[in-house]
């Protein structure tokens, strides 16, 4: 890659980031005008849903007294009871019970994290593994180009120059 392709992508790309922001910016400032235009809607909506929820809850109690009182089930419309089961019990005397009676049923899990930090420093008997290494480009959040013509011959040379000094060792810390 180039210098000056390296500096034309960057280029596109802060341009597209910044255009990005700004358009986020623009709609988040319209949604705020939006709702202050439109104040009485929003608390009209509002009190819709609380009704709504409220209406749900009063006709869902009905239906449930009724089942419990009669054991019903179907009721016209779509409308249904459905019974979920909710199991309790202490975790540590089930876990103990199943490693004695079911271990088919209890789960041995590998702490991968600790594992792989263990395996990158170590040789392991019996296991064959490989490490892939997957490179990723990290970009600042926050990048400042100078707004002036950035495909110029000198603009290109001090950028590619400034990198060079990037990329050289510190000779003062070595």
């Amino acid at each position: 890659m180039d210098d000056a392709e390296y500096l034309r992508k960057l280029r596109t790309f802060k341009d597209a980031r910044d255009r990005a922001t700004r358009i986020t910016e623009i709609i988040s400032t319209e949604r705020c005008k939006w709702n202050t235009e439109h104040h009485d809607l929003l608390e009209s909506n509002l009190e819709a849903e609380r009704n709504l929820a409220e209406a749900e809850k009063a006709f869902r109690d009905l239906v449930l007294a009724d089942h419990i009182a009669t054991s019903r089930t179907k009721y016209g419309l779509g409308v249904q009871i459905k019974v979920f089961e909710t199991f309790t019990y202490d975790p540590v005397k089930a876990l103990e019970w199943a490693k004695a009676n079911m271990p088919i049923v209890v789960k041995q899990v590998l702490d991968t994290k600790t594992f792989n930090a263990f395996v990158g420093s170590t040789t392991i008997n019996g296991i064959d593994f490989q490490v892939k290494k997957t490179p990723k480009a990290l970009i600042p959040a926050r990048i400042d180009l100078p707004d002036q013509e950035m495909n110029s011959p000198e603009a290109v040379e001090r950028a590619a120059q400034a990198i060079r000094e990037l990329d050289e060792p510190d000779e003062g810390g070595a």
